[in-house]
């Protein structure tokens, strides 16, 4: 039986779709324990680690709720969603993250809307019609799609002196990255990576503390 999918919540399916149709994995944070087949469960309390040693370019998180109140600490792994090259979808009930960070689902029922969204994903990774890769074209002089204007990176390791450069994780690969125009860095920062240079630092709100 096909499943009936509200316009945002087929949105979020077409992006885990595309992720189970490519052989892809799918990862849940935050999430009640729900019997779920071929989707991976993460804790809250350390998804962001988790996350960051389990996921690849291709992979899908979707992140349940607002992390018992700590909804900076759930935007902090969401907003490294692109450096790490995946999609993001969140589910819950009010407090949304912060606008732009993922595909956002509102719902009271958020682990209804959960096996809704599976279920919906798995019989849209099975129509050809609906997986065919999209196409731009490029008309413009200057294309904001194609251009290297800049990409999010997440800095994994220093090299440990102020003119070197540091190793960063993009939704690219791994690469050596110029950073003295950002000036001081620390592993786990976010930067903005363009023609091999750092170009600026992202700047977060503070964690909530007892992560």
């Amino acid at each position: 039986m096909r499943t009936t999918l509200s316009e945002n919540l087929r949105s979020a399916a077409k992006l885990v779709a595309r992720s189970m149709a490519a052989g892809a994995d799918i990862y849940v944070a935050g999430a009640p324990s729900i019997g779920l087949a071929d989707v991976h469960l993460v804790g809250r309390e350390a998804a962001e680690r988790a996350l960051r040693d389990q996921v690849r370019p291709g992979d899908t998180i979707i992140v349940c709720g607002d992390f018992g109140s700590r909804p900076a600490t759930r935007d902090r792994v969401l907003r490294r969603a692109p450096a790490w090259g995946v999609g993001a979808v969140w589910l819950g009930r009010g407090n949304p993250p912060e606008a732009g960070l993922a595909l956002c689902i509102p719902t009271d029922d958020p682990s209804a809307a959960l096996s809704d969204l599976i279920r919906g994903a798995r019989e849209l990774s099975a129509d050809e019609a609906t997986m065919a890769p999209s196409s731009v074209d490029c008309t413009d002089e200057v294309c904001v799609t194609c251009s290297d204007e800049g990409r999010l990176g997440e800095v994994i390791a220093l090299s440990g002196g102020p003119y070197l450069p540091a190793v960063v994780r993009t939704a690219d690969g791994v690469e050596e990255v110029d950073v003295m125009l950002v000036g001081d860095i620390a592993i786990g920062d976010l930067v903005l990576v363009h023609a091999g240079g750092a170009i600026a630092r992202i700047v977060e709100p503070p964690v909530e503390e007892n992560q």
